[in-house]
């Protein structure tokens, strides 16, 4: 729930200053250790939620850090279908 509410805040604030870009890192999952595994679908559908109605936001990064960043995401997007 935290985390979702993090991705959330700074969506709504990009909304508040009609940012149309705007770069995530995978919250959490450094020093804070939370699973990447459960970290990127998290993200994802927090994301793909807020982009499908309408927003200034025309572009949104993830910003990951190495391979594992990169394959939990990759796994996480294939669930989107």
């Amino acid at each position: 729930r935290l985390l979702k509410s993090a991705y959330q805040s700074c969506l709504d604030l990009a909304e508040q200053y009609k940012i149309e870009s705007i770069a995530f890192p995978s919250l959490s999952t450094g020093i804070y250790g939370y699973p990447l595994h459960l970290a990127a679908p998290i993200a994802l559908r927090t994301i793909t939620e807020h982009i499908k109605k309408p927003t200034s936001l025309k572009q949104v990064i993830m910003v990951l850090y190495g391979d594992s960043s990169y394959q939990a995401f990759e796994d996480a997007l294939k669930t989107f279908g």
